[in-house]
């Protein structure tokens, strides 16, 4: 049993060695040159500690900072505020987290760590640091009285959309140091207090035994200080295995108990530096690595194993939103945890748990994986398949059973891409041709697919650079005509795109990408006014009944107020609801029933007709004659197509007629192009009619010219 002697009692026995040999000469020398010392030590050690903490605390937030960066590109540039606030929230729980603010590339706030949004889109106060920040891509960090900042921008191959703003309490940090320093200060002064008593008593010692005994204690006393220090710096610098390496100090006092203090302290900081890189490289939801653990891995497999095979698999389930919507965010998360558990099971049992394989969650319903050798098509179709195996299998939600979906894209190493950008990169593009080919299938990268993807962003950028200039955009009008008369009653509006440069854009090439980006919505608005406008300019000419029918989208329909915007412009331009119709696709209203019903009923009440385009092609047509009060329906073409000799398109259509018929709706059939597509259908009873037979949609003029040729020859036309 060893025993506990304080300092006091140990320098006691010392100075009464000493007082036999020591003069009072070297007593006076003695204590000069152990007071220096002393202070030398404390001061440095002192500096030494508040150095360490604040090295220490200015790191993580370089980690933090570092993290967030990488991590909110996508959710600031798609401005998703649910992914930030899930990428924000595990940090912003640290005690030693003041505030995180994410902005955009104006300065203004985008998330604040407030799932409320109070503050999004002012400016946030710091113009200096965010101009260094968003104009030359600087990262900054400063201490405060009371905090430390962290300015950092977000950026992706030199785009800057953004920074990222993190402030660090100093609080936890100086009271450390203070605590700390408190401690040595105690320690030093209780030495050179014990120091003073011996250096009296040992006064009567002679100079030569005083100095070497003088030398010894300076020594011993020294000896764990300096331990204690080489410790704390290499705690400062994160080489927390050195400092465990280094030599305890064995004491039973004060020095001990510090010497305790900071091997403690060490373990505290170890630990939170590795949450820290773990919360850094990994999803929180599903822990899995995240986006950029799984670009350090595949940067670091291409360069490690060059002449390996494999292949980087981007999967993105199908209609994830709907189970959010249906089921809530919890079963939603709950989903994706399984999901995840089954793909890392699926690709241990695929590769026999090969090191380099890795399943990554990248944000959403996004998966990223690397499977390695796959060397021929053969090889990926047969991996796919077992994924797509595991990925449908039934989950067991809420009692429900629920069979989930997805999309896979496939770049092969070195065949679609040398890098790990191009490898996910063209992962993503066939991911995308999946999802434009049916969904639930999967695709091999090919060149063809890239050019595609460029086509596209050339579209968009020229569709945005056209919301400036709206009067590229026209609307051309197809007749609506009475099957059995052949008289027009109606028309309906379609867009076109006449380009600068491009000519004639067709819509398909264009219309999807309005819609999937949100520039449908100032176009929608643009579009209705001018349709108003010209049917003001055409009341004069045309029969009271006269009516115009015009496409809204699914945004429009869930994110503009499309009844106020309709009485707006009926009013502004004196056109009654009767002239317009508006036509809404059944795939449409799959995604909020509720939300859709209350607006097509104000809508209807408002007089404006409301009509079902491509009828019989979602769904449940049925479902939603009986949820919808709809005022007619357009049979879609792909009935009309063969119903000249497809004995079941015409029962099909036979029977919506009459089912329309003891609903009382009208019906128009689309996609007319022979007379003996009109006869069949007059037969069954179908009143209007619409498709090439009649005509092609055609602009503004040549319809007027038609409508009038029609009136002035005082002939029926198209009659059967």
């Amino acid at each position: 049993m060893k025993l506990r002697l304080r300092l006091q009692g140990q320098y006691m026995l010392v100075t009464f060695a000493l007082a036999v040999v020591m003069t009072l000469t070297s007593a006076g020398i003695h204590i000069w040159l152990s007071s220096a010392q002393s202070s030398r030590l404390l001061n440095e050690l002192t500096v030494q500690n508040s150095k360490t903490f604040r090295a220490e605390l200015s790191k993580r937030a370089e980690q933090m900072s570092s993290y967030l960066s990488d991590a909110m590109f996508d959710p600031l540039y798609m401005y998703n505020h649910e992914e930030a606030s899930n990428l924000t929230k595990p940090m912003t729980q640290l005690d030693e987290v003041k505030q995180i603010v994410i902005f955009d590339k104006k300065g203004h706030i985008f998330h604040d760590g407030d799932d409320s949004l109070k503050s999004l889109g002012k400016p946030f106060p710091y113009p200096q640091q965010i101009n260094s920040v968003l104009r030359y891509g600087s990262s900054i960090q400063s201490f405060g009285t009371h905090s430390l900042t962290v300015f950092r921008p977000i950026s992706a191959a030199d785009q800057i959309i953004g920074g990222v703003f993190i402030e660090l309490s100093l609080d936890k940090v100086q009271k450390d140091i203070n605590s700390v320093t408190r401690l040595i200060k105690a320690i030093d002064k209780r030495s050179k207090e014990e120091l003073y008593i011996g250096v009296a008593l040992a006064a009567i010692l002679l100079l030569t035994i005083s100095g070497l005994i003088a030398t010894i204690i300076s020594r011993r006393w020294s000896k764990p200080l300096i331990k204690l220090t080489e410790q704390t710096d290499a705690i400062g610098r994160g080489d927390f295995t050195r400092a465990e390496n280094i030599t305890a100090v064995d004491r039973q006092d004060e020095i001990g108990d510090l010497s305790i203090a900071v091997r403690s302290m060490a373990t505290k900081l170890e630990q939170r530096t590795q949450k820290i890189t773990h919360l850094a490289y990994h999803d929180a939801l599903t822990e899995l690595p995240n986006r950029t653990r799984f670009i350090q891995h595949l940067q670091s497999t291409i360069k490690s194993y060059p002449a390996t095979s494999f292949s980087v698999l981007f999967l993105d389930l199908d209609e994830f939103k709907v189970v959010n919507d249906n089921y809530g965010h919890d079963s939603g998360d709950f989903l994706l945890i399984r999901l995840a558990e089954k793909l890392s099971s699926c690709a241990r049992d695929i590769t026999n748990d090969h090191p380099l394989t890795m399943i990554s969650r990248i944000g959403g319903d996004e998966f990223l994986m690397l499977i390695p050798h796959l060397k021929t098509t053969e090889d990926v179709d047969a991996v796919v398949k077992k994924i797509f195996v595991a990925v449908r299998s039934p989950i067991l939600m809420e009692n429900e059973e629920l069979v989930v979906g997805g999309s896979i894209g496939v770049a092969r190493y070195p065949y679609n891409g040398k890098t790990s950008e191009d490898l996910i990169k063209n992962a993503d593009i066939a991911m995308y041709r999946a999802k434009a080919d049916g969904k639930n299938t999967h695709k091999v990268f090919t060149p063809k697919m890239f050019k595609s993807v460029v086509h596209r962003a050339n579209i968009e950028r020229e569709l945005r650079r056209s919301l400036s200039d709206l009067q590229q955009f026209e609307l051309w009008f197809q007749p609506l005509v009475c099957i059995k008369t052949g008289r027009i009653l109606g028309a309906e509006s379609l867009v076109r795109w006449r380009h600068p440069t491009l000519g004639i854009v067709p819509p398909i090439d264009f219309i999807s990408i309005a819609e999937e980006t949100a520039m449908i919505l100032p176009l929608g608005q643009w579009l209705i006014e001018r349709l108003c406008i010209q049917i003001q300019q055409w009341a004069p000419y045309f029969a009271p009944d006269f009516h115009v029918s015009i496409n809204i989208s699914s945004k429009q329909l869930y994110r503009q107020n499309l009844v106020e915007m309709f009485a707006f412009y009926m009013e502004k331009y004196q056109v009654p609801a009767k002239a317009i119709r508006i036509e809404i696709t059944e795939s449409l209203l799959l995604q909020d029933e509720d939300e859709a019903e209350r607006t097509l009923k104000a809508i209807r009440a408002s007089g404006i007709e409301v009509w079902l385009d491509d009828f019989g092609t979602g769904y449940s047509s049925l479902s939603y004659l009986r949820k919808f009060t709809v005022d007619g329906i357009k049979i879609d073409r792909s009935f009309i197509r063969d119903i000249t000799t497809d004995p079941k398109d015409q029962q099909l259509v036979q029977a919506m007629v009459a089912m329309a018929k003891n609903l009382d709706l009208l019906v128009v059939a689309e996609g007319i192009e022979k007379l003996e597509q009109a006869e069949k259908l007059s037969q069954y009873g179908c009143q209007i009619g619409q498709g090439y037979y009649y005509d092609k949609p055609m602009p503004v003029d040549d319809f007027v010219k038609r409508l009038i040729n029609a009136s002035e020859s005082n002939v029926v036309e198209f009659e059967i």
